[in-house]
């Protein structure tokens, strides 16, 4: 059973964007996905013949959350066990009805357990996919000279008429003067630029055309759409969805003996380290103080105290031993940067600091004061060499 189908792949495109990842990782023959996918095939090899039902079901869906989800969990049962650990799936707890993902053992002797999970931005899947299947009608899009920005506000209450939007679009784009568009960019006079301007089912877009290099003017097979930028959306909150999945794995399991690990991976689009710190210990804040001179100087205050390990009523979550968090990890980017992890200074059971080889970050009390040991990457452990993803052309 393996986790891709056996097939003939002749595919060379790039993924649609109303294509899910995984029927664009079983399907295409470039050589990076194939890269990918053996990768992939390795390690749910070495996945316990019970648990590969599951994670083979999620990972092959259709719903984005289903295959992220199976992925992550793929991916952290390797790096665990490439540390020289045992990993036993889905471990049954005392009088607990849900299991964590992990329990880790070495040489048979229970470790920690370890939780992996998305972090997920609220959002509305029908419009998601009304916006997608949008894009790859304008994608189709004959346009031998420009690229399109589109910046757009709101968000589709229906289905939009992308056949009528890609047409009006094409003719108003051949009307448009290269070189003069070319001048305006060059001389920095972004505000003659012409735009276009589309209304329909609650969504409102503007598309700026924007000149394609020598090197991709009037090539066929070239995506028109370079950039999209949602004008009005929700604000960045990113932390709130960290803490969420943090405190949703915290007292699941109930009064657990052994550390417990989460590990988040946060789908949205912008993640940092003061997101999880914010999300983690709380929201930085900035306090405005008058002088008496009466001019105002601004200093960082305490944090506020609605964190996921830190409440107003001081250490919550405390079964919560350390997160690691990573922000959109994918088989496309795993040759990625550094994964810290963070240890909850007031932790009922503390991690050992050399438990995992990754970077580590521990808090000083009471100064609050962050230390950070560098580790190693997860791409060394998992012995991802670069360039990651293969290119293209060998």
């Amino acid at each position: 059973m393996p986790l891709f189908d056996q097939i003939v792949r002749t595919e060379t495109r790039a993924r649609r964007q109303n294509e899910s990842s995984f029927d664009y990782l079983n399907t295409s023959a470039r050589p990076g996905v194939v890269a990918m996918r053996d990768l992939l095939e390795n390690w749910f090899e070495r996945l316990p013949v019970a648990a590969r039902a599951d994670i083979r079901g999620r990972f092959r869906d259709h719903s984005e959350v289903q295959h992220n989800s199976a992925f992550f969990e793929l991916f952290w049962h390797e790096v665990l066990r490439s540390c020289a650990y045992e990993v036993e799936i889905h471990p049954v707890l005392q009088d607990v009805a849900t299991n964590p993902d992990f329990l880790v053992l070495r040489k048979g002797v229970p470790q920690f357990y370890f939780e992996a999970t998305l972090a997920m931005p609220p959002g509305n899947l029908g419009a998601d996919r009304r916006l997608a299947d949008l894009h790859d009608t304008l994608d189709r899009i004959d346009s031998p000279d420009f690229y399109l920005e589109i910046q757009y506000r709101g968000s589709p209450e229906g289905n939009i008429g992308g056949r009528v939007l890609r047409e009006r679009l094409e003719r108003w784009l051949q009307e448009r003067d290269f070189d003069e568009i070319c001048r305006s960019y060059q001389d920095g006079n972004y505000e003659v630029i012409p735009s276009f301007t589309w209304a329909e089912q609650g969504l409102s877009m503007t598309f700026t055309p924007m000149p394609k290099g020598p090197e991709f003017r009037g090539q066929a097979g070239v995506r028109p759409i370079g950039v999209v930028m949602p004008t009005v959306g929700r604000m960045l909150r990113t932390h709130d969805d960290i803490r969420a999945a943090i405190e949703g794995k915290a007292e699941k399991y109930g009064a657990l003996e052994l550390p417990l690990v989460v590990a988040v991976n946060v789908m949205d689009d912008h993640c940092d380290d003061v997101d999880v710190l914010n999300a983690l210990f709380g929201e930085e804040q900035v306090v405005a103080m008058r002088q008496p001179n009466g001019q105002w100087r601004d200093e960082w205050g305490i944090r506020v105290p609605n964190g996921a390990w830190r409440g107003p009523a001081g250490p919550r979550k405390t079964l919560v031993s350390g997160a690691i968090v990573t922000n959109q990890l994918s088989p496309s980017n795993l040759g990625a940067s550094a994964v810290d992890i963070i240890h909850n200074p007031w932790a009922a059971h503390p991690l050992p600091q050399d438990a995992l080889p990754l970077s580590q970050q521990s808090v000083s009390l009471p100064d609050g004061h962050i230390h950070r040991r560098e580790g190693e990457r997860p791409a060394d452990l998992l012995g991802i060499t670069e360039p990651w993803p293969v290119p293209d052309e060998k």
